[in-house]
């Protein structure tokens, strides 16, 4: 009597740690394509506020000055739109590992049942 009942609780909590090391998996992956995101999202951001202060400081007319102002228009509208773009990257990137996450608990639940009823059997 006492087999039947550690066989099936040692492969339960065997399932139980397999399965929180997918989770776990899933969610370094996750962590690590958001910091992806964000490291490319301040490398442009970089990048663009580097070569508009190198603009600022040749300004010497008023000439000049408008065409500053035209280009940080410029600068802040591709901001915007890099920001939606990183944005939606990560929304799907969620999207997914969540889709993965659930994936997973589904298999774990199939794999309880199956397991609940071969022990009644």
């Amino acid at each position: 009597m006492n087999t039947s009942w550690t066989h099936p609780a040692f492969d339960y909590s065997r399932q139980l740690a397999d399965t929180a090391a997918k989770a776990q998996g899933y969610g370094l992956e996750l962590a690590e394509q958001m910091f992806a995101l964000q490291l490319k999202s301040a490398e442009q951001q970089v990048a663009r506020i580097g070569s508009l202060t190198r603009e600022v400081l040749a300004v010497r007319d008023a000439a000049s000055a408008n065409q500053l102002w035209t280009r940080s228009v410029e600068a802040a509208r591709a901001h915007t739109a890099d920001l939606a773009a990183t944005q939606q990257e990560a929304a799907e990137a969620a999207l997914k590992s969540a889709t993965a996450f659930g994936d997973l608990a589904r298999k774990q639940f199939e794999a309880a049942q199956t397991t609940w009823a071969a022990a009644q059997a």
